[in-house]
């Protein structure tokens, strides 16, 4: 089996979280070059729709679609729009995800939970709400 046939995504459906830069941006990239459908997710719709165009300049194909990760009915229906314009997302990359720059000793309650919000509660209830369309 060669290489390009173990990464060939054709008829496979993506949605990316964070898809607006990094790590993201290159994932749904990645992702459209080897054939998959990507629906780009994020709060910024300006850098999405951005990456959008850049993606079907290269012949691939992509949905942008702002959503905050930390709001499920919004990713729930980022899902939808995904599925509505390429069928069931097959492919999952949570990618969102949020760092703190302050010292430990320093950070506030709030500031942490917004770190394990983004990072933890939202990268499951993403993975539910995949699982539960590809059952």
């Amino acid at each position: 089996m060669r290489a390009a046939e173990l990464f060939d995504l054709k008829d496979r459906v993506a949605l990316v979280t964070g898809a607006s830069s990094g790590l993201g941006a290159r994932f749904a990239q990645v992702l459209a070059q080897n054939g998959a459908k990507v629906a780009l997710v994020a709060r910024r719709l300006d850098r999405l729709d951005v990456l959008k165009k850049t993606i079907e300049a290269a012949g691939g194909s992509a949905i942008a679609v702002e959503a905050d990760v930390l709001d499920r009915a919004a990713m729930a229906r980022a899902f939808g729009a995904a599925e509505e314009a390429f069928g069931t997302v097959t492919i999952l990359i949570n990618n969102a995800g949020v760092a703190h720059a302050d010292r430990a000793v320093e950070l506030s309650e709030e500031q942490w939970r917004r770190v394990l919000s983004t990072n933890l509660d939202a990268v499951f209830f993403s993975a539910q709400e995949a699982a539960r369309r590809m059952l």
